[in-house]
């Protein structure tokens, strides 16, 4: 009798589990500020797909956001004076980051990461450019803007060199 009641109660138990339940919806992050010069254009989810700061010609300046129609991240990028600045990552529509690195006044710089779908590194490449500081950005939002030209802006690029991790 004590184990028909132990059954009873458990398959009670597991029918009462198979509930439905909503998909989990990510968190979105937009861009909190612009640098001086520089106006937010765009929205990000729900009310848009596309967030960025720029001037008034049209001209990125600060961070760029894009997400996917469900509402994941889809790149974020940084910008100073219409070139490339800064970090940048773009992700796969599942969540996994697709790629990962940094440029310096539109030249690639430092370290960059490829990866694949499922999150395993799927090549590296080095850039002889050193990426500016990770704030970078914080410290233009605050009036202390970055360096002009370097030797990269200058037309020095630095030649990539790859690691695959597979042979």
């Amino acid at each position: 009798m004590r184990l028909a009641w132990i059954l009873t109660v458990g398959a009670a138990a597991a029918c009462s589990d198979s509930r439905v339940t909503a998909p989990v919806v990510p968190p979105v992050t937009p861009i909190a500020a612009c640098p001086e010069g520089a106006t937010l254009v765009g929205a990000p989810p729900p009310d848009g797909l596309r967030q960025r700061c720029q001037k008034s010609d049209g001209e990125r300046h600060g961070a760029t956001r894009e997400w996917y129609e469900n509402r994941r991240e889809r790149s974020y990028s940084e910008w100073w004076d219409g070139q490339k600045h800064g970090r940048f990552t773009l992700w796969f529509n599942n969540g996994q980051v697709r790629s990962q690195g940094a440029h310096r006044h539109g030249a690639p710089a430092g370290e960059w990461t490829y990866f694949r779908e499922d999150g395993s590194v799927r090549q590296h490449q080095r850039f002889a450019v050193p990426p500016p500081s990770a704030d970078w950005l914080a410290q233009a939002l605050a009036e202390h803007p970055p360096a002009n030209a370097t030797t990269a802006a200058a037309g020095e690029r630095g030649a990539p060199s790859t690691s695959e991790d597979e042979p």
